[in-house]
């Protein structure tokens, strides 16, 4: 059973293409599938941890298998370009998003161009209808913070690219229909995916949807797989493999073999972090996604039945990671000249978003509109809000250094790193925040033993409160995203100063009266 689901950018996203500590770190244009792999076992790890042979079988064994997300064009998921494609240089191979019918596919390294001379695509993603997906990514420079001194660190100065937010992409997951619900359970809770989640990075929201897919057609004398997805083999000696021999692909496929002439591979080298080691694994090579493998079948004639079990079951080794997808036989080969007709069966899904929003002749165009307004009212509301707590938070340090007459070389009230306590679990999406900061007798805003802290007290409209009483009835019922956007901006300043309390003060000042 093959569940799909899309996956939106709430914030930008960081998927790093090397685990390697680098001044630059490259990230992916994609969500690979270990990224939903590692999402889903931090939820059902703790859960199943009285029945560990379950978590055994969904993360280790291969029985589950977790598809890489490409971005969603309309209603249906771009693939990588294939490597076989070309464009004379000098041209583009896209125009206004469509592909350049000028493009060609040459299926042998051979072939006799003449004079021309023509570049190969070698990234980016495309429909079946030719039209050219773009991911927008960005970059960010930062610095490392020395925790003791709470200054920059000297030399610590290193760049993030990133996926920037409000980008749709779809991906799979491969499971017995055992594992079908708690699955599906699991990848509603994701709510944070990829490196820095705990600064501004990794928000999304992940929803089950539907999808389909036709199955590969067969060819008379070769078996072409277009890799969707990293591919890797082993050999007979454990050996990494770039030119994986039939049996590679399937135990029945005897007499198929390898056309390394009409074949484009390319690969990379990954080095997987072992958590239980805690260290690298050794270097492996992997045949990259948009490779085409071309096999001639010297006579044998292949089934649907082999063919649709290689469509589903993919090829390789870890296809728990999301390796070893690939497209069998797919309509472009068959073509010299591309024409972006159909260049191959459609992966067709559809969209929660669309489905549920788009009434009876409500155009996609419409429906985006109305999201991205939905989305902008939805900030500015936690943001008039998030300026109301920060009034309130004023208040409350007015109100306690003046009915104690708090000298200005005395602080009065809870500090930054006290705040920050708070923040620290609200950027960590903890579910129970508010009972972990206020609640118990082990909480984090605890009035007894802080008197100038958390415990100090002023007369307010109904009788005697401390901050901690106050704070408690303000933030309590709050929402996640209202406060982040308050800490964040609290936890600049530190009010429990005079001065802090002054420049904090001064920041208001600026602000819209709207939040009072």
């Amino acid at each position: 059973m093959r569940l799909y689901y899309q996956i939106t950018t709430q914030d930008p996203v960081i998927i790093s293409q090397s685990n390697a500590t680098t001044n630059n770190h490259n990230t992916c244009d994609f969500i690979p599938g270990s990224a939903i792999l590692g999402a889903l076992a931090a939820k059902l790890y703790p859960e199943l941890a009285e029945d560990q042979s379950k978590s055994w079988n969904i993360f280790h064994t291969g029985t589950v298998q977790f598809g890489p997300c490409y971005p969603l064009v309309g209603r249906e998921i771009a693939l990588p370009i294939p490597a076989s494609w070309h464009i004379e240089k000098g041209k583009l191979a896209f125009e206004n998003a469509k592909l350049n019918e000028q493009t060609i596919n040459i299926p042998s390294v051979f072939y006799d161009r003449g004079e021309t001379q023509y570049k190969q695509l070698r990234g980016g993603f495309i429909t079946s209808k030719g039209v050219e997906a773009q991911v927008k990514m960005g970059q960010v420079t930062k610095t490392a913070i020395n925790n003791k001194l709470g200054i920059v660190e000297q030399g610590q100065l290193y760049s993030y690219s990133y996926i920037e937010q409000a980008q749709t992409f779809v991906g799979w997951i491969e499971a017995p229909e055992s594992y079908k619900s708690l699955i599906e359970n699991a990848l509603r809770q994701v709510t944070r995916i990829g490196r820095a989640k705990n600064t501004e990075f990794g928000r999304v929201a992940v929803t089950p949807i539907t999808g389909k897919f036709e199955p590969p057609q067969s060819l008379q004398s070769q078996l072409v797989l277009w890799c969707a997805a990293d591919c890797e083999f082993l050999d007979e000696f454990g050996n990494s493999s770039l030119s994986p021999s039939g049996k590679m692909i399937d135990s029945e496929l005897d007499e198929v073999t390898l056309n390394k002439d009409q074949s484009y591979i390319r690969s990379h080298t990954i080095a997987r972090f072992n958590q239980k080691r805690q260290s690298f694994d050794s270097q492996t090579q992997v045949i990259s996604k948009g490779s085409v493998l071309v096999f001639d079948l010297n006579g044998q004639t292949l089934s649907q039945t082999i063919l649709n079990k290689i469509a589903a079951d993919g090829i390789g080794i870890n296809k728990q990671f999301g390796q070893g997808w690939v497209m069998v036989n797919p309509n472009w080969y068959d073509a010299e000249q591309l024409t972006p007709s159909q260049l191959y069966s459609p992966l067709d899904v559809e969209p929660q978003k669309l489905a549920a929003d788009c009434g009876e002749g409500e155009s996609t165009l419409l429906a985006w509109i109305n999201e991205h307004q939905a989305a902008e009212q939805s900030k500015t509301s936690a943001k008039q809000d998030a300026l109301k707590l920060l009034r309130k938070v004023e208040k409350a340090y007015d109100s306690a250094r003046g009915f104690n007459n708090i000298g200005k070389h005395l602080q009065a009230g809870p500090s930054s790193n006290q705040w920050s306590r708070i923040y620290e679990l609200v950027k960590a999406d903890v579910e129970n925040w508010n009972a972990l900061a206020f609640k118990g007798e082990h909480c984090i805003c605890k009035a007894k033993n802080d008197e100038f802290g958390w415990g100090i007290e002023w007369q307010g409209q109904t009788g005697y409160t401390n901050f901690a009483a106050a704070m408690d009835a303000a933030l309590t019922n709050e929402s996640t995203a209202v406060m982040r956007l308050f800490l964040e901006q609290l936890c600049r300043y530190d009010p429990s100063t005079y001065n802090g309390l002054k420049s904090f003060k001064a920041y208001l000042s600026t602000q819209p009266q709207g939040g009072n």
